[in-house]
């Protein structure tokens, strides 16, 4: 079993998406058309303008805690592939960015579909510059017959003051993606026989786990091991 403090042996998505010549294209409020994730926060909590934070979707911030150092803060950032990418391979990417965490200790990857559309959401506590978080972060593609979205939701929580992730864990729970697109076909992409773009065999040469549900404990042997 890997040893979920060592860095996870796969590329995380924006350096996979790179190899494979992909790039994500912001994708901001004035799109309405775009897919976007359905948020409800608990009270206490702020959405502020998404223009002050640019490429983000939404930016939400707890209210009132005094803390001149630190804010809890929701981040949803929503971007188009260039080009249409295997789902599968992407989302084996998706716990890397948190296992590079400083002392990452993990809860939980869960890879239920979100609204039937394939997702993988990591939670787990970090900490640095003496002070510790909990985090939440999920990745979720969004696939149509003319593009091909990634969204990302990151929770993060102080809670070394004292503070719960009770509030984080509510959020999460209640996340939900929401397409206008009647012609967007969720699970296709996941099977493993892609519809659109690269093959599973063409990102093989990337990736050697076999599916998001094993990543966190089989070692990859790929190439991108030990960099």
């Amino acid at each position: 079993m890997a040893d979920i403090h060592t860095p996870h042996p796969l590329p995380s998505i924006p350096e996979f998406l790179a190899a494979m010549n992909v790039r994500q294209i912001p994708v901001g409020p004035d799109s309405p058309d775009a897919p976007h994730v359905q948020l409800q926060a608990p009270d206490g909590w702020e959405q502020l303008d998404s223009d002050a934070f640019p490429g983000t979707r939404e930016v939400w911030l707890r209210t009132g805690s005094g803390d001149p150092t630190w804010t809890d803060n929701v981040v949803v950032l929503v971007s188009r592939l260039s080009h249409p990418t295997d789902t599968a391979a992407i989302l084996r990417c998706a716990p890397t960015e948190c296992r590079r965490m400083p002392d990452w200790q993990e809860i939980s990857v869960d890879s239920t579909p979100d609204n039937e559309f394939p997702s993988v959401a990591v939670t787990g506590t970090y900490a640095g510059a003496d002070m510790s978080f909990w985090a939440y972060n999920r990745f979720a593609v969004i696939n149509t017959e003319r593009d091909q979205h990634l969204i990302q939701t990151t929770i993060t929580i102080r809670t070394d003051t004292g503070t719960t992730p009770r509030d984080g864990e509510t959020i999460s729970a209640g996340l939900k993606i929401k397409t206008k697109d009647p012609e967007s076909y969720p699970s296709q992409e996941y099977s493993g026989t892609p519809r659109l773009g690269l093959s599973v065999s063409d990102t093989d040469a990337y990736l050697e786990t076999p599916t998001p549900h094993r990543d966190r404990t089989t070692p990859s042997t790929s190439k991108w091991s030990g960099e």
